[in-house]
């Protein structure tokens, strides 16, 4: 039997198909919260990594003092 014999139109649990004022404004609520969660992310991750730290224009590992040797064949 093809699952298109039992096509079953009534409502989805998972779908609304109208939404109330109360309902709107919840949801805006959330977005807004989830964006600002986000920005507050995105944020302390760049100061944890020093993203926009300048540098004293030459290389990081040379700055710090350490000596780069590269193998030669």
């Amino acid at each position: 039997m093809s699952i298109a014999n039992y096509f079953d139109d009534g409502r989805d649990a998972g779908f609304v198909r109208s939404y109330d004022l109360q309902s709107a404004r919840r949801q805006l609520q959330v977005s807004l919260t989830l964006v600002a969660v986000m920005t507050l992310a995105v944020l302390a991750l760049a100061l944890m990594t020093g993203f926009g730290a300048k540098t004293s224009g030459a290389q990081p590992a040379t700055a710090r003092g350490v000596e780069i040797r590269v193998a030669q064949s």
